[in-house]
């Protein structure tokens, strides 16, 4: 996952993120691996509260005045370093200790599988008062990794004209696809006839049809989705 943060954040179509001088974009990517179907991440904004120093002005007169080394300069350099690294080491809880942070959430969004194909999306929890505007982009990818494989025949139904028509076709289930062709030989010598990308289905659970959906035995359906084309008519 590509992601891309923004200060000035998504409708269902692809667009292109506009960039601004307001937006702080993030070159990064995010690979998660062995995820299950309904997975969540959470994203978390923070940004950094820094105060000012009131005493960084008085460092600076200081500094200005001569830088002649003397005896007695030198030795106070020396005794100064030496007293600011025995506070340290003589903080209470010692090195370990937990200190509180200046980074505060601004804003927080959790990714499912639904945010797939999505872009821009709306922060939660973000402060009245943020410099944020509260939206962030991202680029999402999601593909199934399979290292099953299995050939056999099956019968496809298939629509011919509009009239449709059972046809034996030799399968081959390799990752997420089953590509089909006409007999075994087929497969290393011709492109097949078709594929079905399982990426696609959206059928939750595969398992044998109804019989009054189907009176053929041992039939399943796999129903999957496509963006619509010109030339799509109803049937």
């Amino acid at each position: 996952q590509e992601h891309s943060k923004e200060s000035p954040a998504r409708s269902t179509p692809h667009r292109t993120p506009i960039i601004t001088p307001n937006t702080k974009a993030i070159q990064e990517r995010l690979f998660k691996q062995d995820v299950s179907n309904d997975f969540e991440i959470n994203i978390e904004v923070y940004s950094l509260v820094q105060k000012k120093d009131p005493s960084g002005l008085d460092k600076k007169k200081k500094t200005s005045k001569s830088k002649a080394i003397t005896p007695k300069r030198l030795l106070t350099s020396i005794t100064t370093k030496s007293n600011i690294h025995s506070s340290v080491m003589a903080s209470p809880g010692g090195l370990s200790a937990v200190r509180t942070s200046n980074f505060a959430l601004v804003g927080s969004y959790t990714l499912s599988l639904s945010s797939v194909g999505n872009t821009k999306f709306v922060l939660d929890k973000v402060p009245f008062l943020s410099s944020l505007e509260g939206h962030i982009y991202l680029k999402i990818k999601c593909q199934v990794n399979s290292s099953v494989e299995e050939r056999g025949f099956l019968t496809i139904f298939e629509d011919v004209s509009g009239f449709g028509a059972w046809h034996r076709r030799w399968c081959v289930l390799s990752g997420n696809c089953i590509s089909y062709w006409t007999y075994p030989d087929d497969e290393k010598r011709k492109n097949p006839i078709g594929r079905i990308n399982l990426a696609n289905c959206t059928s939750r659970q595969i398992e044998p049809a109804n019989r009054e959906f189907c009176a053929r035995r041992n039939t399943f359906e796999l129903i999957t989705v496509r963006p619509q084309r010109e030339d799509d008519r109803e049937t």
